[in-house]
């Protein structure tokens, strides 16, 4: 399997699919056009599937079990979320239950309304 990244425009708030990282040219094929690191956000995938089928990727907004919402988040080399404590491994949530609601990016009112415990929202994306 072949991991590629999703990439989001910065100034035009849109997602690409990207082809290419070429580290020489300091750029990314994705559409066609050749973008700057400085333009855009990589996000890369989990190598898991929501209930549907979809490729579940960092800054994906998800709902489990019908219960609650959780922001997948990548740190030090591992996708987490911070459901339960600061740092929930996602393979830690069965597959079939995960499914995807929206992006951070495209649907950041989703993230005002997910608490993980009740009290507080979650911290800021990094």
């Amino acid at each position: 399997m072949i991991l590629k990244p999703r990439i989001w425009h910065k100034a035009r708030k849109k997602y690409y699919e990207c082809k290419t990282i070429s580290y020489q040219a300091e750029g990314v094929l994705a559409g066609g056009e050749v973008f700057a690191f400085t333009e855009i956000e990589l996000e890369w995938p989990t190598g898991r599937e929501d209930r549907s089928g979809r490729e579940v990727y960092e800054g994906d907004i998800c709902w489990y079990e019908e219960s609650f919402s959780f922001i997948v988040r990548l740190k030090k080399g591992c996708f987490y979320t911070n459901v339960f404590s600061d740092f929930d491994p996602l393979y830690r949530f069965k597959q079939r239950d995960i499914e995807i609601i929206g992006t951070i990016r495209e649907n950041p009112d989703l993230t005002e309304a997910i608490k993980p415990d009740g009290t507080e929202p979650l911290p800021p994306w990094d």
